[in-house]
């Protein structure tokens, strides 16, 4: 059945239409929707007349077209034109916030702010840059998944230490808006395979969600169980609630919340999407259940139970047991000054040996005099590229037992998997990570030079 409101046109009004009245022949096209059995399509009508001189209407004939699936396209893109206009705006608003922190508590440290508000700048700083970290890295990984570019790492998480570790992670930004945090772990013990920090960023991301979206005094909630064979984990809070309309489109790219009056909520729309691909990465599923406004999020991530291999499980017990301090000799080759001293002031502080160049050939001829345990290498070194520093330095019989570090701002591609890296990190370096490398490191030379009957190695500053 149809039915449709259609404008009222006649020959007449085409052909006054061309703009013309001396053309023979007149074509006339319109688009317009129309009512299919429930359903709107749109159609578009091509007329085609022929007149005489005279002006009178000698015949003609119409095409009727189905371009419902081309508007639906345009209108999509027209969606994501204005949600990516929309994103790019609060990114910005979103970047100026923690740079205004940060450029206003240096200046005051610059002026010579008292020592009592030292320590409170320096916090202040340093919050405001794990906030700047952590969008850039939602960004940064984002864009990784959804180009397949992200490998998972998985290993052994036992599921009550992981629910723990993750409730005391986000317990004092939840505090801080006057929220409770309530953490229930499963009855029995869970463990299962997943990579650890795409597992932590999933569940950080779903917390720092609840919590945006909660007001002060309300409740945020994280709990774990496995039932039957899945790892379920739920984030729930009392908060703000979803429309029902949004409920289907909020793990789409760009996509927030939008109440009236609530457009005080931080966030660029980009946290539960990035949520979504990681859970579908581990063979899961993520969905969400709200009651409407007012009535508070469920979020509901389901994974596969894949139990870990026992010997797995010991040899990360081993990994992360408790050691002494006593650091190991590092060379840092690092073309970004300030990138250089910071990695060199953390890994000093944490007890190890030093020595910095700012490039390859100095690398090269400074080497001689020394013996490292492990070598850091920016890959986007001028001239000497990382790559081709480390494939050079591996010839010299003095660095056998080197560990090779890579340090790049991007993602290490699957076909790097054959260079001279051991290991490899994306800038920014995560100093703690570091320092563990640096530990296990640190035990492995201990352990060979009591087999040998050697002392640990020390390299030497170069003079």
């Amino acid at each position: 059945m149809w039915s449709a409101s259609l404008p009222s046109w006649s020959w007449q009004s085409a052909f006054r239409s061309t703009g013309s009245d001396d053309l023979p022949r007149v074509r006339s096209r319109i688009e317009h929707r129309v009512v299919v059995n429930g359903r709107v399509k749109w159609l578009r009508e091509k007329a085609y007349l022929e007149f005489d001189e005279s002006g009178g209407l000698l015949g003609g004939f119409g095409i009727t077209e189905d371009i419902t699936e081309r508007k639906l396209v345009e209108q999509e893109r027209a969606e994501q034109a204005r949600l990516k206009d929309e994103f790019l705006a609060l990114l910005g608003h979103e970047l100026r916030n923690p740079l205004a922190a940060i450029s206003t508590a240096l200046q005051l440290l610059s002026d010579g702010a008292t020592p009592q508000r030292r320590g409170t700048l320096i916090d202040i700083a340093g919050r405001q840059v794990a906030v700047l970290r952590r969008l850039v890295d939602d960004l940064l990984d984002l864009a990784r998944v959804t180009r397949g570019l992200i490998q998972l790492q998985k290993e052994p998480i036992e599921l009550s230490d992981f629910l723990q570790r993750m409730s005391a992670a986000s317990s004092v930004s939840v505090a801080s808006r006057s929220q409770e945090l309530i953490t229930r772990l499963p009855a029995g013990r869970v463990r299962f395979m997943a990579d650890t920090v795409r597992l932590e960023q999933i569940v950080t991301n779903l917390l720092s969600n609840a919590s945006k979206y909660t007001q002060a005094g309300g409740t945020v909630e994280l709990s774990g169980a496995q039932e039957g064979p899945e790892v379920v984990i739920r984030c729930k809070d009392n908060g703000r609630g979803i429309p029902p309309g949004m409920q289907r489109m909020i793990f789409d790219p760009f996509t927030r919340v939008t109440l009236t009056s609530q457009s005080d909520v931080p966030g660029v729309g980009i946290d539960l999407s990035l949520v979504k691909r990681l859970v579908e990465l581990h063979g899961g599923t993520v969905g969400v259940e709200s009651g409407g406004p007012g009535m508070g999020s469920e979020f509901t991530v389901r994974m596969p139970l894949v139990e870990p291999p026992s010997a797995l499980c010991e040899a990360r017990k081993t990994r992360l047991s408790p050691s002494t301090r006593r650091g190991v000799s590092v060379v840092i080759v690092e073309d970004n000054p300030d990138v250089a001293q910071i990695l060199e002031f953390g890994l000093e502080q944490a007890g190890h040996e030093v020595s910095v160049f700012a490039d390859g050939p100095a690398a090269l001829s400074g080497m001689a005099g020394l013996k490292p345990d492990a070598i850091l290498l920016d890959i986007g070194l001028p001239g000497m590229d990382g790559y081709e520093l480390a494939a050079r330095l591996r010839q010299n019989r003095e660095l056998q037992h080197a560990m090779f570090v890579g340090l790049s701002g991007f993602k290490r591609k699957a076909t790097d998997d054959k260079d001279d890296f051991d290991h490899y990190f994306v800038k920014p370096v995560d100093l703690n990570e570091l320092l563990r490398l640096l530990d296990v490191l640190r035990r492995r030379i201990r352990s060979r030079a009591a087999a040998s009957g050697r002392r640990q190695p020390s390299g030497r500053r170069p003079a």
